[in-house]
């Protein structure tokens, strides 16, 4: 993960980070121990999905904006994540295309939209303005498929 943010006790923040990774820890304890104040400024909230109702896992997802300062490494936590690495939304949305990616329609439609701006400003600017409706797809059968409707 990312902190956007700082902690005013940074030599806690390794131990801080594994504490909660084990579950040894909640988040509020976590963000005591290591002195952590975020950055809110920087995130920006862009998409809201809920799984189709037909599924037996469901999520209510949020996607965030954010504005990571130059230098700023992400570190895999390991049990959901097995690769990282910065690219831009159109390269996402394209190695997905050609099969090389692996995306869930929420990511992918949450990436065409960010590829369609020129930049982060322009981005910021745009979706800064514009509601965030939770979009809750439909599912049904169409030609012996799935079709994810919304």
């Amino acid at each position: 993960g990312i902190l956007l943010g700082e902690a005013s006790r940074a030599e806690a923040l390794e131990t801080t980070r594994r504490s909660l990774l084990s579950d040894e820890i909640g988040m509020p304890e976590a963000v005591r121990a290591a002195g952590i104040r975020f950055h809110v400024d920087d995130l920006l909230y862009i998409a809201h999905w809920i799984t189709p109702e037909p599924e037996a896992r469901r999520y209510d997802t949020r996607f965030f904006l954010a504005r990571v300062p130059d230098g700023v490494e992400c570190v895999l936590e390991g049990d959901e994540l097995v690769e990282a690495r910065w690219l831009p939304p159109a390269t996402a949305v394209s190695e997905f295309m050609e099969g090389e990616m692996i995306l869930l329609p929420p990511t992918v439609d949450t990436l065409r939209r960010l590829a369609s701006f020129s930049d982060l400003d322009e981005a910021w600017s745009e979706l800064g303005r514009a509601e965030v409706p939770a979009i809750l797809p439909r599912m049904r059968r169409e030609h012996g498929g799935i079709v994810i409707e919304y």
